[in-house]
């Protein structure tokens, strides 16, 4: 077991402190006699979590009570977990309703994190919760197609593939992903596990002719093709997920509601899955805004 800090510790018992007594603020004697501090301690721990507002001080009866910064970052956090827990409510309901697999991801910085899985009636592929995934092309174009310009630039280039004829294939799957909203992603299991490794090589290749070939391998792979052609509404496509936002307070994607058919679909029943997932998440968006 890690050893603990006392100095950690009394910044935890003098949050906690004020925290019980929110309804009589202390002053700093009442903190140093409560948690046994000397007086130039709890004057140090008081003025610095001052500073960082987690704290905040009265200047006429100099009495000290929450700040407004940790009161938000407890909001943030709270809605967090209400949001992770409705998403993955919806995720089971989603499968239970379609049989297929159903995930929930979250995005922090570079990093796509399942925070639910809920596998398929029929046993197949599966994720567990904790797993990652790099947010990097072409993974999480449902994160990426509601980010600025810069930001979605970044998850092109974080691939490693930068040919123009792969940014411009990709930043028009953005588009179509945004106007439709919802992605439809046409990677296999076996066809994610490969893409990082093709990229590798891509980018390593010796000669210009390779790297060509093995450009339009992964322009092949990743890239969606031309879906729900007039004349043969009928014809199917493999589908991999389908993916669907949740917005955060700042309008930022913070995670993904996501199904996993795994199977090839006709346009009309993909269209039917997305519009499950979008009106999903927008119950949760307004219940949890």
């Amino acid at each position: 077991m890690p050893a603990s800090s006392p100095p950690t510790r009394r910044v935890v018992e003098v949050v906690a402190l004020l925290a019980e007594r929110h309804d009589r603020p202390p002053r700093l004697n009442d903190v140093v006699n409560a948690l046994g501090l000397n007086q130039a301690t709890a004057h140090a721990i008081l003025a610095e979590l001052t500073a960082v507002g987690w704290i905040s001080r009265d200047p006429i009866d100099k009495t000290y009570a929450l700040g407004a910064a940790l009161v938000r970052l407890v909001g943030s956090a709270d809605r967090t977990r209400h949001t992770v827990h409705a998403a993955h409510a919806a995720a089971h309901a989603a499968a239970t309703e379609t049989g297929y697999a159903a995930s929930v991801s979250e995005r922090l910085e570079d990093t796509l994190v399942v925070r639910a899985f809920v596998p398929a009636a029929a046993p197949g592929w599966t994720f567990a919760a904790g797993d990652t995934i790099p947010f990097e092309a072409p993974f999480g174009p449902a994160y990426a197609a509601w980010e600025p310009a810069h930001e979605r630039r970044d998850w092109l280039e974080r691939s490693g593939i930068t040919t123009a004829t792969h940014r411009a294939r990709m930043e028009q799957q953005l588009e179509t992903t945004r106007e439709r909203g919802y992605s439809i992603e046409h990677l296999s299991p076996d066809m994610a596990t490969a893409i990082p490794a093709m990229t590798r090589m891509q980018t390593g290749a010796l000669s210009e002719s390779v790297r060509a070939r093995i450009d339009e391998v992964i322009l092949e792979l990743t890239t969606s093709p031309g879906l729900g052609s007039p004349n043969n509404p009928a014809e199917k496509y493999y589908i991999g997920a389908i993916a669907a936002p949740i917005f955060d307070d700042h309008g930022r994607t913070a995670f993904n509601l996501c199904l996993h058919p795994f199977t090839t679909l006709p346009l009309p029943e993909v269209e039917l899955l997305g519009s499950l997932l979008v009106r999903a998440v927008t119950a949760i968006d307004t219940t949890h805004s």
